[in-house]
Order: C-alpha cells, then structure tokens, then sequence
C-alpha cells in the first residue's frame, strides 16, 4: 500500500467552506485529514457538513460530548465535533479524518469520518468526538468535495491534506 500526499489546502482567510476538486482517478481509496478550527462562541454546536460531486449521502452518526451519546440519520447530517470555537483554548484545534474506499469506481462509495475536538478552557462543551459512516448518493467517480461548517466561518491555519492510496 501507497500513500501520497495529493494536495495540502491551508485556509488563510475565514471562509465558509472549502472546495476539493480535481481529485486524480488514479490510486483506490482517498484520505483526506483535517486540522481545524471555527470562529463561533465556545458554547456553540459546531460541526461540519461535506458533500462529495455536489452531493450529501445517506448517513449515520454517534457523537458524544462529556457523557451525552447521541444518535441520528439522515441525508445532510452534520458532523459535529473536530472544530474547536474561536472562545476555545488558544491554539486548539480539531482533527478529523473522512475515508472514502474504491473511490474511482462507478458506485455508491462507503464514506467513514472520525472527529476528535478538546477545549479544555470549558466543561460543558470541552470534549467532542463523533464516528460517522455512510453511503454517498452519487454514483460516480469520486471528482470532488466540499467541506461546509455549520455555525460560523472556518478559521486561518484550517489545514486539509488529501491523500490517494494505492
């Protein structure tokens, strides 16, 4: 197996989404890592959406924070952990991983997310990790993604690095 870093993208401006496009069809499985961090007040629900080829999929999700689990489904659900807010620790940032195997055929492609976010400035809304797996709704190739946060804009140093894997 290997992997090779295809594109680093490092948001300098607050921005309300980030695009990945021109995705190369030439490995099986796509990786993309994210290191993030979102301008709203520390005791918002923040959260991300992403879409793949203009798309949402059919999801499911199970987040927790502190000791609340919870649990949905749904076509456009958002992801919601992995951003620290902007009344968050200085300098913390969420990490989140999106995995997207077979990527270049032509079928509904499995899509897993695991998201890790810490502020530990605030109890209540400090700790946050989310799995959330699905199908997308397009069934072609995967060409591009659009990566959508809920709650206010992504913030500077917001950094995507989006791996093929052969």
């Amino acid at each position: 197996m290997t992997m090779v870093l295809v594109e680093t993208l490092t948001v300098e401006t607050p921005v309300t989404f980030i695009d990945i496009t021109g995705i190369p069809q030439d490995a099986t499985d796509l990786l993309i890592i994210m290191s993030s961090r979102e301008g709203g007040d520390q005791s918002s629900d923040s959260g991300f959406q992403f879409t793949v080829n203009g798309a949402y999929g059919d999801f499911k999700a199970v987040y927790g924070q502190i000791t609340q689990v919870v649990a949905q489904t749904g076509s456009n659900l958002y992801v919601p952990s992995g951003m620290p807010t902007g009344g968050a620790t200085a300098g913390a940032f969420g990490n989140t991983q999106i995995y997207i195997p077979n990527y270049t055929l032509s079928q509904r492609h499995p899509v897993a997310v695991d998201s890790v976010g810490e502020n530990v400035s605030d109890v209540q809304f400090g700790q946050k990790m989310s799995l959330f797996g699905g199908l997308t709704s397009s069934s072609q190739p995967v060409t591009s993604m659009r990566i959508i946060y809920s709650n206010d804009a992504i913030q500077p140093n917001t950094t995507v690095f989006i791996y093929k894997i052969s």
